[in-house]
């Protein structure tokens, strides 16, 4: 395997950490580029990798079930102590041996002045004039300088015009984080915008053109369309100027907005009998977030749909994890069917787990927004800024060992 910067910063601190990184270390100086993202090497060349297989962490897993015990008293008073999300309006990472805590702490102000000082209400033009111009929302992390990650979000519901206005606990919690979060606004279509998509799709008649799935044409199109703007916007809004990292940008959604995450990763979609599978794949996003993700037969995905998934992705989904037309055992297909590399599945194995859990709402359970939140940092950490302390956290146990129930159940390939 190919090694990287990355991994160099493992291979330092093996002696001091853990001696299993020994076999995982090998001759890295050696191998290790000159420079990360130097010439020849592509965009994927320069995600971090990490041993999925590997079973070490930072802290050695405690033996004793007294000490397992105290752990878990602490995390319970952490999160009695914790204020709700619904109060917070973000979700608020405990100190626990249990979570991975960012270092960062910004974006502390209240969206309810006028004007907000948090955020910015926009809208990214269409330059290519072949699609439309998407509303949006940028969040830009207060106390920074210099150039941020970028997390473009795209919400559920399907095609609303207030859209950019969902999922703000999401979009909170990232930019408290460091990372500068882009929500988009997915516009419902007009008659004429609905009979255009029918007939590029080839709708045989008007029920098939009724049953096409508009947001799966509409919603990877905006997130194109904004991707496509970034340096459009940097020039036009002041406060964005200068701040974006092109080279580290990820794409994230929760349930319908999960589709828009993985159209941009490379999934292939049917939309109608008669037409070939389409995609909406961009190169510019590293990564990918998808909470909530649909299963095949579902707005156009299909068996294979999942098939060239090449890059990083995190699913997250539950045992209760249903909504209008899906189970919650249809979300799991999406990570079965991506190619192994950097592919991550949290599964909540709870029956008090509801949809919109993974949208950081379920009051009664706190203790889900903090593992939700915990492990999603630590994804974005590891390969958006290369942080040694996330990428341990993901291989490690830390999470998955909370309570004897398996409460928490982490796969990765």
């Amino acid at each position: 395997m190919r090694k990287t910067r990355m991994d160099f910063q493992y291979c330092r601190r093996c002696e001091t950490i853990n001696p299993a990184f020994a076999r995982f270390c090998g001759n890295c100086e050696r191998d290790l580029p000159a420079k990360t993202g130097d010439g020849g090497q592509t965009l994927t060349d320069t995600i971090p990798k990490l041993d999925l297989t590997a079973k070490y962490s930072i802290h050695k897993e405690p033996e004793n079930e007294i000490i397992k015990f105290f752990w878990l008293i602490t995390f319970a008073l952490g999160l009695m102590m914790s204020p709700p999300v619904a109060r917070g309006q973000f979700v608020n990472i405990i100190d626990s041996p249990f979570l991975y805590k960012p270092s960062e702490n910004y974006y502390d102000c209240d969206e309810s002045q006028t004007p907000p000082p948090c955020f910015i209400d926009a809208a990214a033009p269409d330059l290519s004039q072949q699609h439309r111009s998407v509303p949006i929302r940028i969040r830009i992390p207060r106390g920074t300088t210099g150039r941020l990650p970028l997390i473009l979000w795209s919400h559920g519901g399907g095609l609303q015009d207030s859209g950019r206005m969902l999922n703000g606990t999401w979009g909170r919690t990232l930019a408290r984080a460091g990372y500068i979060v882009i929500h988009m606004s997915h516009l419902d279509n007009t008659p004429a915008q609905r009979a255009a998509v029918c007939l590029e799709f080839a709708a045989a008649n008007q029920q098939e053109c009724t049953s096409l799935p508009m947001a799966t044409v509409y919603q990877p199109r905006d997130a194109n369309v904004v991707l496509a703007s970034l340096n459009w916007l940097e020039q036009n809004i002041p406060e964005l100027n200068g701040r974006i990292d092109y080279t580290k940008i990820a794409a994230a959604g929760w349930s319908g907005g999960s589709m828009t995450a993985i159209a941009l990763a490379g999934a292939r979609f049917r939309l109608t009998n008669a037409s070939n599978d389409v995609g909406f794949a961009n190169p510019l996003p590293k990564v990918f977030l998808a909470n909530s993700p649909q299963g095949p037969d579902y707005i156009g995905f299909k068996q294979d749909s999942w098939r060239e998934i090449s890059r990083p992705v995190l699913v997250a989904t539950g045992a209760g994890d249903s909504s209008s037309g899906e189970d919650a055992a249809s979300r799991l297909v999406a990570f079965q069917m991506m190619p192994g590399g950097g592919k991550y599945q949290l599964y909540i194995n709870h029956p008090a787990t509801i949809h919109s859990t993974f949208n950081l709402e379920n009051d009664d359970y706190p203790q889900f927004a903090q593992w939700l939140a915990s492990y999603t940092l630590a994804f974005f950490d590891y390969y958006l800024k290369s942080k040694p302390a996330a990428g341990t956290f993901l291989i490690s146990n830390r999470l998955p060992m909370f309570g004897s129930r398996k409460q928490v159940v982490i796969t990765r390939k």
